[in-house]
């Protein structure tokens, strides 16, 4: 949800679908949407 309100989704669910669907797609949504908007959007490996 707040992911959403960030990304300035007007519908939180169409980007839980978008993640479901396509989350590669969805993450670069939200990171270019971000950017947009003056924030920094890093994403960082997760150590395994």
């Amino acid at each position: 949800m707040l992911a959403a309100l960030i990304a300035g989704e007007r519908n939180p669910r169409a980007l839980a679908d978008l993640a479901r669907r396509n989350p590669e797609q969805a993450m670069r949504r939200l990171a270019r949407q971000a950017n947009a908007l003056g924030f920094t959007v890093r994403f960082d490996p997760i150590a395994a």
